[in-house]
């Protein structure tokens, strides 16, 4: 069958024009219940909702029925809510989400800003709690000294290690300090069939109708699209319980490849910002790909920025290693592979690695799934894409000022 004839066989029944609408673009949000059952959703709308934007930290109010059979009256006072309260814990972006809505023949699409699940909060009980131990320091400093002495059992833990210990106090008290310092912002609920739903609703069309010109092809502008868990810079994960950290936890993560989520720009210069997020996202390019998904920046431009975010080799352009890893022994273990399948286009076993330079496999594995491909039979590896000797030839002083 030629590609004609199968067209013939599919014709194109109807075009839609699709327009993007910006009005809602940064005020969007999915919000899912995991917990609760798509056939027994939440019985009526919060009573109560607010958010804190630059957290991705929304809660919801959703009023108790203190008569319900299944309401425990002999409960403790504080655990005796009058409402519900869930509150929100952001979900990585895996993909590029956007809602949609038809009118008049054409499609608007408005993106989304976020993904947000919604749990049941205990801070309440978390608050009981603190109470509860403020009231006996303050009993313990009124007692009076014990009339005798009596024999004290000691329990002797682990000391912590001081990298660990800082984990913990830099690292939580850092993130919990910016969402405190966030003050909420209350939202309006409203009723789907309000006025002022239908007023919201009217948000999500665009009435543009010029034409968006785009320089890249189809594959290019795809490829641009393409989401990596390090990708997402700019959204800080809420914190977690420090108490669960602990010096082996804090010993593993310099063995591990860690996401550099919410650090990817850290002490980067704005200006090489977008190349950076280009090269993380997708570990290895070569530099007519870069320029092409960049088109408003100038080639010096573009150098410039590889001075001081990328390496070189042969053509392949990789970020530092410095800047998409965590700690000096991985930042040392990245740099090894690559010159490893550098002077070995044959490729290399990921055991010849893992000997060669006593590393993890696992985190040799970590690392060589980013920027190689694996032979399937002869079980080497090397890189996605071959060498570009035209960048050394064009860029002789920056090819070599970035060799690695």
């Amino acid at each position: 069958m030629t590609k004609q004839v199968a067209m013939d066989d599919d014709p194109v029944v109807r075009e839609i024009p699709v327009h993007l609408s910006d009005e809602l673009r940064r005020n969007l949000y999915m919000v899912q219940f995991p917990l609760r059952p798509t056939y027994r959703p939440m019985p009526e709308p919060p009573r109560r909702a607010r958010i804190k934007p630059n957290n991705q930290l929304m809660q919801l109010d959703f009023a108790v029925d203190q008569r319900s059979e299944h309401f425990d009256q002999d409960a403790e006072d504080y655990l005796k809510q009058k409402y519900l309260r869930l509150q929100s814990s952001s979900v990585p972006a895996l993909s590029n989400y956007a809602v949609g809505v038809f009118r008049q023949g054409q499609l608007h699409l408005t993106p989304l800003s976020s993904v947000m699940q919604m749990r049941p909060s205990l801070s309440h009980i978390d608050d009981a709690v603190n109470e509860e131990e403020e009231d006996m320091e303050v009993e313990e400093k009124v007692e009076p000294p014990p009339a005798e002495m009596k024999e004290v059992q000691f329990q002797f833990k682990k000391k912590q290690s001081e990298r660990a210990l800082s984990a913990i106090q830099n690292s939580y008290a850092y993130k919990k300090q910016q969402i405190d310092a966030e003050n909420w912002i209350e939202l309006q609920v409203q009723d789907k069939s309000s006025a002022g739903a239908d007023d919201e609703f009217e948000n999500l069309f665009s009435e543009k109708e010029e034409e968006v010109v785009s320089t890249m092809t189809p594959d290019e502008y795809i490829k641009a699209m393409q989401y990596r868990a390090m990708a997402s810079v700019h959204k800080p994960a809420a914190p977690t319980n420090p108490a669960q950290t602990n010096e082996e936890d804090e010993e593993q993560k310099d063995e591990t490849m860690e996401p550099v989520t919410g650090h990817l720009l850290d002490g980067v210069d704005a200006k090489y910002a977008d190349v950076l997020r280009l090269l993380a996202t997708d570990q290895i390019m070569h530099f007519d790909s870069l320029a092409k998904l960049l088109p408003a920046r100038s080639e010096d431009e573009l150098l410039d920025a590889l001075l001081h975010v990328a390496v070189n080799v042969r053509g392949r352009l990789l970020p530092a290693s410095a800047l998409v890893c965590r700690g000096e022994m991985t930042v040392r273990a990245r740099n090894d592979i690559i010159m490893a399948l550098t002077k070995t286009p044959t490729g290399v076993s990921r055991m010849e690695l893992v000997e060669k330079f006593s590393l993890d496999a696992d985190v040799a594995k970590t690392i060589l799934t980013e920027f190689a491909v694996l032979n399937s039979t002869t079980r080497k590896w090397s890189f996605r894409l071959g060498p570009d000797d035209s960048f050394t030839k064009r860029f002789p002083t920056a090819a070599k000022t970035i060799k690695l």
